[in-house]
């Protein structure tokens, strides 16, 4: 029996804090605390927040920030997405491809982050303005990425999550080519027994219209090579500040597939990401990253919200690892999740033909 099994108010929660504080790093208690308390999260919803937020500032090693539970009393900020990224080539391509200067002022600091706040036409109706939240949370973890979600959900309230970055590529992908996610696995969850640990992968899938949406999305018809090679003409202006790809891409054309992503809190370098795709029955359209299960879990725990996510290939998971695909990549992840966003998605419960 795990410790959660008796977390059914506040002061068992902060009992488990306290303990996750006090618990050595990487011992096998910490770990069992991590898990304990992410089961508690979800059946305290009035503190999940707060119990995600505080997971992370103990994670990161930062003081804690007082030693009881509250709920948040401020209401959220009604938006209809918030798109998170993590490292700074993706916050750059996201702000282009949703027309923000690289070098306008931030509009909120929200723990920490830089959050941005935007206006966006929908291309089917001028007249409905998408409400956007743009940051990015910098901590390339799952864990990081739940704590950092939370807090951002106690300031905005939207039905729409969308986490848009890069990743590295399997088999049959280019680089520049975007996955958009429809089902992550946490490669890296396993459980010890006698004879040493075996894989206990978790999988977290879109679901519904969102699912049905995604699977229709053909960005290819709604010009969107045309638009990225003009953004990436936009881009170059930027060349002092960005790293680019040194071969022309006058006619670039990326493949946007429908796909999974292999996440775990594992850098892959050595060539096996495919081998690890194998071991998992996943055949193709597969890409490895380090967020993505920290950011569906989260969303997922709501009923009322959604998860989208789009990974630009930037590499395909061996050394020597390049930079200079990172912002391309995630620039063509942005532009596709741009005109799925502000064309297609259904914001506002219609039923959209596609």
């Amino acid at each position: 029996m795990t410790l959660s099994a008796r977390a059914r108010d506040r002061g068992d929660a902060e009992a488990l804090l306290y303990l996750l504080d006090q618990a050595p790093q990487a011992s096998a208690m910490r770990e069992m605390l991590l898990e304990d308390l992410s089961h508690t999260a979800a059946v305290l919803p009035d503190y999940r927040t707060a119990i995600m937020t505080r997971i992370g500032e103990v994670v990161a090693g930062l003081p804690v920030t007082g030693s009881v539970l509250e709920t948040d009393s401020k209401k959220p900020s009604e938006v209809d997405i918030v798109i998170v990224t993590v490292k700074q080539p993706e916050f750059d391509a996201a702000k282009l491809a949703f027309g923000v200067d690289l070098l306008r002022e931030r509009d909120e600091l929200v723990g920490g982050a830089d959050c941005f706040r935007l206006e966006v036409p929908r291309d089917r109706d001028p007249n409905r303005m998408v409400s956007i939240v743009l940051t990015m949370n910098g901590e390339d973890s799952q864990y990081a990425m739940a704590s950092f979600c939370g807090t951002l959900a106690r300031v905005y309230r939207a039905k729409y999550w969308v986490l848009i970055g890069m990743a590295a590529g399997g088999k049959g992908l280019s680089l520049g080519d975007v996955v958009c996610v429809s089902r992550v696995v946490d490669h890296v969850r396993s459980v010890r027994g006698p004879d040493g640990d075996v894989k206990n992968p978790r999988d977290y899938k879109i679901e519904g219209s969102v699912a049905r949406q995604v699977n229709h999305f053909k960005p290819e018809r709604w010009r969107w090579h045309e638009i990225l090679r003009a953004q990436m003409d936009d881009a170059s202006a930027w060349s002092a500040y960005l790293s680019l790809p040194s071969r022309e891409l006058a006619d670039w054309a990326p493949r946007h597939k429908v796909g999974t992503s292999l996440a775990g809190d594992v850098l892959i370098e050595d060539g096996s990401l495919d081998d690890l795709a194998v071991a998992l029955n996943v055949r193709k359209n597969y890409t490895g990253e380090m967020e993505g299960v920290g950011f569906a879990s989260f969303v997922s725990e709501d009923k009322s919200r959604e998860w989208l996510m789009w990974r630009g290939v930037a590499d395909d998971g061996s050394r020597p690892r390049p930079t200079n695909w990172q912002f391309a990549a995630s620039l063509a992840a942005a532009t596709a999740a741009r005109i799925m966003l502000t064309r297609h998605l259904d914001l506002d419960d219609e039923d959209l033909a596609f």
